[in-house]
């Protein structure tokens, strides 16, 4: 045998020593963990898999477990523990599981959808993004900011004859203000032009284009579905 073949067949036979004995360490390493549940019983149906071009997705829940700890504890913390899949090795089943893509899906756009919520509100909590969807859910229309947005109304206008003329809310300008500076949620509608801000004691809506406070009215004339937005976000522990 040629010199050059023999340092070949040396070389590779020393990496497939030390590639085979890598294997056979982590098939250890499995059975250690799994017990008598391990997913491969031999060594060598434990090498097919890791050795296939796409992984089993038996062998992926080994490979990416301490990975996808990582992302379950995370995306839990966002999505809430109990919207998440109870256990670690439930969420890697419909992570890898071909017939749940929809299941998993469904948690990642709601888990990257808080960093979207977070960057138009950065004081956000996850708890506020979770109760902000919930109202979604509910049907509330226009743009859900918790905490609440602020606005500095000093020089706004006050329509006080189609809030207490016409209307007969008989709030003053001082307790419409306080609803805006005691709101628990904000909500934007009019393409950006209003907000209406929820408190426990009352409502208030500004026009920002006009700079005008346009409405106010007391809990006593709150309808079931004010009631239930307040309810909502006060039951998940603000306000």
């Amino acid at each position: 045998m040629s010199s050059v073949l023999s340092v070949f067949f040396k070389k590779n036979f020393m990496y497939f020593m030390t590639y085979g004995n890598c294997e056979a360490l982590e098939f250890q390493r499995m059975q250690a963990h799994y017990g008598d549940d391990s997913p491969y019983k031999t060594l060598g149906a434990f090498r097919r898999a890791r050795r296939s071009d796409n992984l089993s997705p038996t062998f992926k829940k080994w490979r990416y477990r301490n990975a996808d700890k990582n992302q379950y504890e995370r995306w839990k913390a966002i999505i809430g523990e109990g919207n998440m899949p109870k256990t670690l090795d439930d969420f890697q089943e419909i992570k890898y599981n071909k017939g749940a893509k929809e299941n998993y899906a469904h948690l990642e756009e709601v888990f990257q959808g808080y960093s979207a919520y977070k960057r138009d509100n950065p004081d956000c909590t996850p708890s506020d993004y979770r109760t902000a969807l919930k109202l979604k859910e509910q049907g509330v229309k226009g743009t859900i900011h918790i905490p609440p947005q602020t606005v500095d109304t000093k020089n706004y206008t006050y329509s006080d004859e189609h809030i207490n003329t016409e209307r007969q809310h008989g709030v003053s300008r001082a307790e419409a203000e306080s609803y805006i500076g005691q709101a628990v949620v904000s909500i934007t509608q009019w393409k950006g032009q209003r907000i209406a801000f929820y408190s426990k004691d009352g409502i208030t809506v500004v026009d920002i284009a006009k700079g005008q406070i346009v409405t106010s009215w007391k809990k006593e004339e709150f309808d079931d579905n004010v009631k239930s937005i307040i309810k909502e976000v006060v039951g998940s522990g603000k306000g």
